[in-house]
């Protein structure tokens, strides 16, 4: 009986622990307007805008645009390439949420989508 009480102890010491790492781990998460006031344009300067920040897994970039703009996010080559023919992801509504879901970099780009009206 004695050793029963031990395991379960143990295992409810051991569950306590999880949910605590994993409550710290959300807590400590933060949310990123990309290009601060200025949100995700053509006008921002993202690179020192990013320069300044310490990203982790689990926080959350938000990136804000007008319609005429999106947000492709791109393997390292097309970056580099600034291609936009083979995107990972692509994102038009205005305001897209992306949560970095793992270590490493990143890469996405701003297209400007012309709209031509036809008369």
């Amino acid at each position: 009986m004695k050793m029963n009480y031990q395991v379960w102890v143990f295992e409810t010491a051991m569950k306590l622990s999880i949910l605590l790492s994993l409550f710290i781990y959300a807590s400590s998460a933060t949310n990123y307007t990309v290009g601060g006031e200025l949100g995700w344009d053509l006008d921002s300067d993202i690179q020192t805008w990013s320069s300044s920040r310490n990203f982790s897994v689990g926080d959350t970039l938000v990136f804000v645009y007008t319609p005429v703009h999106n947000v492709l996010e791109v393997d390292e080559v097309g970056y580099n390439a600034c291609a936009s023919d083979d995107p990972i992801s692509v994102a038009d509504d205005g305001n897209t949420t992306v949560t970095l879901d793992s270590f490493g970099t990143r890469y996405s780009f701003v297209e400007l989508m012309v709209i031509a009206a036809l008369d």
